[in-house]
């Protein structure tokens, strides 16, 4: 029998949340300052997540700026594209993305 826990067992879901944080915690100083102004514009907005469109309005930078750093820091691990749609403001769905950990 194997004792050892698979990675999406319930129980190690702690485990996983912390491992996310630490791993936040050391990339931190070496994120871009755009990099950390989008992260910290996310995890003000909570668990409901934001668009792209969102995090430019709400860090007063232009979407195309924002896009990029998303893709980013979605690369590194620290944001996560949900399956929530919302529209812009131009009537178009977009995907809301949300900080992990």
């Amino acid at each position: 029998m194997d004792d050892q826990l698979g990675l999406f067992d319930p129980h190690t879901r702690r485990t996983v949340a912390s491992t996310s944080r630490d791993a936040y915690e050391a990339i931190q100083p070496r994120l871009g300052s755009r990099q950390l102004e989008v992260l910290r514009s996310l995890r003000r907005m909570g668990p409901g997540g934001a668009t792209r469109e969102e995090i430019a309005d709400d860090i007063n930078r232009p979407i195309q700026s924002v896009c990029g750093r998303v893709h980013e820091l979605v690369a590194l691990g620290l944001v996560e594209e949900t399956e929530d749609r919302r529209l812009t403001k131009y009537g178009h769905a977009a995907k809301v993305c949300r900080a992990v950990g």
